[in-house]
């Protein structure tokens, strides 16, 4: 069984969210409008390991 696409996908939406909670703290290391690319990027790539998971069984 290919359980690594859901735990990666758990991860990029827990990286993404602390991302976004965490955004005025991390403004001088990185831009927040460049903080939130990523985390939506993160957000598109959890949700299709996701789908990819839960769709893809054989």
């Amino acid at each position: 069984m290919q359980s690594w696409r859901i735990w990666v996908a758990i991860v990029l939406l827990l990286d993404a969210g602390i991302g976004l909670w965490n955004a005025r703290r991390f403004a001088p290391i990185i831009p927040p409008r460049r903080l939130g690319w990523i985390a939506v990027i993160e957000g598109v790539i959890a949700v299709a390991l996701a789908l990819w998971h839960f769709f893809a069984r054989s």
